[in-house]
């Protein structure tokens, strides 16, 4: 028995949050509370006497889901984090849902304080309810979106419903719950899960990540919507590179995510952020189909295991395999003890290379499954789309245009644009599909990893053929997952050369992270562009090297020569060639 039980609930942000409830369990969620307290407005709660050991914390509050700490022992002062619930947006039309009971691993009564959601196929917030009676659902509206709105408001007729506890998805009798067209009140009952779903923890810049969760919808925008603040970019990989960026998503190609693959994600300055994932967890032994070639697959085990036992069903035609947590991680058959990924875990996704097409199955499972792996329709559909003549590898750039053009004219739609090293190797290609708007086109460098394969490196240039044709201009291929944006190219038959020196403005401008520099040179020589802040000092050189008469492009990608993020403000970027020399003033606006 113990005496003394004390703590705080905050928010995500460590705010105090006052007036929420504290139980206190001999054994949550069964039986009842042997206590009840609210916080003060420090967000403090106490229990006093004498108490069960071990103990059990529920808590919950207005505007957040509940949360729990569960066998506590002895004399405890700690914190129950309660995380905010996303905004729901009522409207004057709904349908009305309820329950009886609703449960808990199918039979324990939803507690007190439990938050059942309601979520369109698209991810739309449509109703919500908080449990004020054991495995009660009173009448919930579940809200209709309105007609010509701008804003997503909630269901359409014929829509299939999710059911939601606690964030994560439930069981629904009936199993399927369509949106009818007019006011009814339906009976639904759930059944959510103590261990439903998956959380995983990000850190501030790339992480490569999984999940073994079967998500109500494969929408990018809805798996990571409730980070998607912390986002930077995202890249998948389904026989070619594929890329979402928030900002830029007139030119993404990646907009469905699923558990059979993995993801890098890359995280923004400053944030940390948990991904939850809703949904129903798939067995550990699901069959994923893997290629000859490289494959970003995900890990379904939520146990870990070293290498040689997870990959045994691949093993006779594993080339290698790369993991990242805080660096690269290598494992290569054979290779015994020079081998760097020890152990793979779940929430992290693995990168494969195969000699021959073949069927990855993890140890494990409950259930056993076919052995004949399903590919996702649109899974198969991107493999398909990247199947070109170019050696695609695990790095790439992005190029992308709002306005190409060659020569002064705007570049039409079905005209292709490819990238090629300056020896000559194909390594990207993209065919346009609107009038002067192109990408993203994945650029492709020199995998590495003990790979003979002739590519470029960060820091080599490239150049492009449009329709055939070669331009002018040399690109800079700087590091994997940047976007650059291309806007005039000229050729040697279409254009002019620049008959003097000069230095455009960059574009675009003010930006954030990259931007584009244009300079030209009369005739062939040696050029440096330099950047800095406004107190002088040189921040970095993003370009220093011999040049052929015409115009040219470098990006700057917003770090300095350290490789650090720089801060937002004003800086100045010089352009030096021979005896010229040129500056001009630009905006890093984060």
């Amino acid at each position: 028995m113990t005496d003394t039980i004390c703590g705080y609930v905050t928010d995500e942000e460590g705010m105090s949050i006052a007036g929420a409830t504290v139980e206190l369990w001999a054994n949550w969620p069964y039986g009842s509370p042997v206590a009840t307290t609210t916080t003060n407005e420090n967000g403090a709660f106490f229990f006093g006497g004498e108490h069960p050991t071990p103990y059990d914390l529920y808590a919950y509050a207005s505007g957040y889901y509940p949360n729990w700490k569960l066998e506590n022992y002895g004399t405890q002062c700690g914190t129950i984090e309660l995380r905010q619930l996303q905004e729901l947006i009522p409207v004057d039309r709904w349908v009305d849902y309820y329950c009886g009971f609703a449960t808990l691993d199918d039979s324990i009564a939803l507690p007190i304080g439990t938050v059942v959601e309601v979520k369109d196929a698209d991810g739309t917030l449509a109703g919500r309810q908080i449990v004020t009676e054991p495995g009660v659902i009173r009448f919930m509206p579940v809200y209709r979106d309105s007609a010509g709105s701008d804003i997503d408001e909630g269901a359409e007729t014929g829509d299939m419903l999710w059911f939601y506890v606690n964030g994560m998805i439930a069981e629904t009798s009936p199993s399927e719950v369509i949106y009818p067209a007019d006011y009814a009140q339906v009976e639904v009952c759930v059944n959510g899960s103590l261990r439903g779903g998956k959380v995983c923890q990000l850190m501030e810049g790339w992480n490569l990540v999984s999940w073994n969760v079967d998500t109500p919808t494969d929408s990018i925008e809805a798996v990571l919507g409730e980070i998607m603040e912390c986002v930077e970019v995202v890249l998948g990989f389904e026989g070619g590179g594929l890329t979402y960026d928030p900002e830029l998503e007139q030119f993404s190609t990646l907009w469905q995510t699923d558990h059979m693959s993995g993801y890098w994600i890359k995280v923004k300055t400053g944030c940390s952020p948990e991904l939850r994932l809703a949904g129903s967890v798939v067995p550990a032994n699901t069959p994923i189909p893997v290629y000859r070639g490289w494959n970003l697959v995900s890990y379904l085990p939520e146990m870990t295991m070293i290498p040689e036992d997870a990959l045994v069903s691949v093993n006779d035609h594993l080339l290698i395999a790369y993991g990242y947590d805080n660096g690269i991680q290598v494992h290569q058959p054979g290779m015994g003890d020079f081998n760097t990924l020890e152990e793979m875990m779940t929430c992290h996704g693995y990168w494969m290379k195969l000699s021959t097409d073949d069927v990855l199955i993890y140890p494990g499972g409950e259930t056993p499954v076919l052995t004949t792996a399903i590919e996702s329709p649109y899974a198969a559909a991107a493999r398909v789309s990247a199947a070109t003549d170019v050696n695609t590898t695990i790095a790439w750039v992005n190029l992308y245009s709002r306005d190409l053009t060659v020569d002064g004219r705007t570049v039409k739609a079905g005209s292709s644009i490819e990238a090629y090293s300056l020896s000559g190797t194909k390594i990207g290609s993209f065919r346009m599909q609107r009038d002067g708007q192109f990408g993203f086109m994945p650029v492709y460098s020199d995998a590495g990893l003990n790979e003979n394969i002739t590519g470029l490196k960060p820091g080599e240039k490239f150049t492009l053929r449009v329709n055939g044709e070669d331009v002018n201009e040399t690109i800079v291929w700087t590091t994997t997952g940047d976007r650059i944006e291309l806007g005039r190219l000229t050729t040697a038959t279409g254009g002019t050369l620049p008959g003097s020196f000069s230095l455009a403005q960059n574009y675009p401008n003010p930006f954030n992270p990259t931007t584009t520099i244009s300079f030209s040179l009369p005739s062939k020589g040696t050029a440096k562009i330099e950047i800095y802040n406004v107190l002088g000092k040189l921040v970095a050189v993003p370009f220093n090297g011999s040049v052929e008469a015409g115009e040219h492009q470098v990006v700057w990608n917003g770090k300095n020569e350290t490789g650090e993020a720089v801060a937002s403000g004003v800086y100045f970027y010089r352009l030096t060639a021979d005896n010229y020399t040129d500056t001009k003033k630009m905006m890093l606006l984060k």
